[in-house]
């Protein structure tokens, strides 16, 4: 090689007109975006479970994504991979650890170690408690073909039938529920004999 195709290179490269081994995006373009944590709403009773949300841009190893949960002067998670809440509010710091890297020919050379965080206010809400189910607890059970003079209205359960005392099929009825009024027999998803 001449003296002056080497001077010719070695200007090109100072004045980086010539990469050598370069894949398009420099050390100093990579970095990482930490995103907020979205507000959650959860069931009655139950916890969210929330995670550090990195998006690493360029030539960037991440070497570590973590929280820091406070409620108040409590700290509910500290330099955890991820927390699970209950309904309040929350700080959250959201703290990453990165190195940036260059490609030179077939080595990676990586720079030091970075520190990004985010500081964010979460909530966390909880759904209303769910109305309860109709269990049928005004159901008294039955003994035999009598039902007990504190419930004495005789429910079938295969025909979702009740029949009261003066009705006419209250004798030969075998009771699966006994009721105390009516409006029990019907809150449990019974309807009145027609004869």
């Amino acid at each position: 090689m001449s003296r002056v195709s080497t001077v010719l290179i070695a200007i090109a490269l100072t004045c980086g007109l010539v990469a050598v081994g370069s894949t398009g995006a420099s050390a100093a373009d990579a970095t990482v975006s930490i995103k907020k944590i979205a507000d959650k709403t959860v069931a009655y009773n139950k916890a969210a479970t929330v995670r550090p949300h990195v998006s690493p841009r360029g030539h960037v190893k991440v070497l570590s994504k973590r929280l820091t949960v406070k409620s108040g002067k409590r700290t509910v998670a500290r330099n955890a991979t991820k927390a699970r809440l209950r309904a309040g509010k929350y700080a959250v710091t959201t703290t990453v650890r990165y190195r940036t890297w260059t490609r030179v020919g077939s080595t990676k050379t990586y720079g030091p170690t970075k520190v990004k965080t985010l500081k964010q206010k979460l909530t966390i809400k909880q759904r209303s408690r769910p109305a309860a189910k109709p269990s049928g607890s005004k159901a008294a059970k039955p003994s035999g073909w009598n039902c007990p003079s504190s419930a004495p209205i005789k429910g079938n359960a295969s025909s979702r039938i009740y029949h009261v005392p003066s009705g006419s099929f209250y004798g030969r009825t075998k009771p699966e529920q006994c009721f105390a009024n009516e409006a029990d027999a019907i809150k449990a998803g019974y309807r009145k004999s027609k004869v």
